[in-house]
C-alpha cells in the first residue's frame, strides 16, 4: 500500500486563505546558501549537511517578493511555491 500524496491544491489550502506554501526539496539541494542570503526569515541551512531548511513554509505576503527571488535564484531548482487554488 502506498502513502497518499497531497495535491498542490490541498497543500495550498493548508497555507491559509490567500496565502502560499513554500516547498524545499532537500534531495535536489546543493547547499549553495543563496536562499538563506535572499530571505533568512524563511530559509536556513542544516548545520550538518548545509542543505536547505524551511524556517517558515507559510510566510506572509510581505515576504513574497523575496521568497520568489530565492526560488528563481536557486541554482539546483530545489525550491518552489504552491499558490492557492484560483490564483
Amino acid at each position: 500500500m502506498t502513502e497518499r500524496t497531497e495535491t498542490a491544491d490541498e497543500a495550498a489550502e493548508k497555507a491559509g486563505e490567500g496565502g502560499y506554501l513554500v516547498r524545499a526539496d532537500r534531495s535536489r539541494c546543493i547547499a549553495s546558501g543563496s536562499c538563506v542570503l535572499t530571505e533568512p526569515a524563511v530559509f536556513d541551512q542544516d548545520l550538518t549537511d548545509g542543505f536547505v531548511l524551511l524556517r517558515d513554509p507559510r510566510p506572509g505576503r510581505e515576504r513574497r517578493r523575496a521568497v520568489l527571488r530565492a526560488v528563481d535564484g536557486c541554482p539546483a531548482g530545489a525550491l518552489s511555491v504552491v499558490e492557492p487554488a484560483g490564483e
